[in-house]
């Protein structure tokens, strides 16, 4: 906001300072041509009037459009919620359906493998204490659907 003020301001300062240099190079120094030149300064500030007013409409529109987006997507996220909600909640109860089944699948590896693939796999993995699941291969096992 602070922004678009000094740009407003710095190109009203320009056009003024534009206008005032045009008129003066262009201005003969007769005395019969001061009317004319009066006119002209009228008309330059009247359209840097005009000018300044066309500039504080569209600050004035962006502001408006800002606060439109601002409002809108705030409208936007509160529909949002329930639904967000909801699917956290679904995946929670996927993650940890997830980790059931592997955790089964552990048991059921356990319950599978030959004595010397399990004394392989604990001098390969390290200890089974690390591997909740597989402390007692033989609970069984609990679909759920």
């Amino acid at each position: 906001m602070n922004i678009r003020n000094n740009v407003i301001s710095s190109l009203i300062t320009f056009l003024l300072i534009l206008g005032a240099w045009a008129l003066l190079a262009g201005k003969p120094s007769s005395a019969e041509t001061a009317g004319a030149g009066q006119q002209d300064i009228i008309r330059l500030e009247s359209r840097l009037t005009q000018i300044e007013q066309r500039l504080y409409g569209m600050d004035a529109n962006i502001q408006r459009l800002q606060q439109a987006a601002v409002s809108g997507a705030a409208n936007r996220n509160a529909g949002r919620d329930p639904e967000i909600t909801l699917l956290t909640s679904q995946v929670q109860v996927l993650q940890q359906h997830l980790s059931e089944v592997d955790c089964g699948l552990a048991r059921l590896d356990e319950r599978t493998l030959s004595p010397a693939a399990k004394q392989a796999r604990v001098r390969a993995n390290g200890d089974v204490a690390q591997e909740p699941c597989r402390l007692n291969p033989n609970t069984p096992l609990q679909v759920r659907r």
